[in-house]
């Protein structure tokens, strides 16, 4: 796995047919810590190195995250 974060994952039905994903953390953040809204390049994912950086500060310094995932998930 190259991935070592614990997320979830909600996806959405979009009116034309195509989809879009929310990643959400998934750690022992409290819920009513801040969140961190990252949005990746076109083609980047929850397992992408630059992305996992972003995650890893995030955690270590308390904040929950959300990635979005574009179009055709």
């Amino acid at each position: 796995d190259h991935n070592k974060h614990r997320y979830k994952r909600e996806i959405f039905s979009l009116k034309d047919g195509e989809q879009i994903a929310l990643d959400y953390s998934n750690n022992d953040v409290a819920d009513d810590a801040p969140l961190v809204v990252i949005v990746p390049g076109l083609m980047s994912s929850v397992y992408d190195q630059y992305i996992n950086s972003f995650l890893d500060t995030a955690e270590r310094n308390g904040y929950r995250w959300v990635l979005i995932n574009y179009r055709g998930v």
